[in-house]
């Protein structure tokens, strides 16, 4: 992934640990969406693995979660609420370590044009950027 070739280059691989995980079970287990791994092919970029749902166990297990959209942002808000857990993870939008002017909801390009794969990419590349300048300050 673009995330752990960022890693790697900085010398962080070893001591970050990241996931995946979806808010609904729809996909559950099912491999990424064809088109996004030919996106992904195209610049160099193994998109692999199965869908997950997140557990609450991810709010005790990370520091950081990530939103991909305000939608996201709010369902996760809600597990934790509802669970009456505390969260031990910071809960914010991807889009926060987007360069300024990026679209505060990270689009889901699984109903648009194939080229909506290309800009999604685009900006998780650029945010993927922005995880790692932080960590790395």
């Amino acid at each position: 992934s673009t995330f752990a070739k960022l890693l790697l280059e900085k010398g962080l691989s070893e001591t970050i640990e990241y996931d995946s995980a979806g808010t609904e079970d729809w996909n559950v287990g099912n491999p990424p969406d064809p088109r996004m791994v030919a996106a992904g092919h195209a610049r160099g970029i193994d998109i692999s693995g199965n869908a997950r749902q997140i557990q609450l166990s991810d709010f005790e297990n990370f520091d950081l979660i990530l939103a991909m959209d305000n939608e996201n942002l709010s369902e996760l808000e809600a597990m934790i609420e509802e669970s009456e857990e505390e969260s031990e993870a910071e809960i914010m939008l991807f889009s926060e370590y987007c360069p300024e002017g990026s679209p505060s909801d990270i689009p889901d390009p699984y109903w648009g044009e194939e080229d909506g794969f290309s800009f999604v990419l685009d900006l998780i590349e650029a945010g993927c950027r922005g995880i790692v300048e932080e960590i790395n300050s």
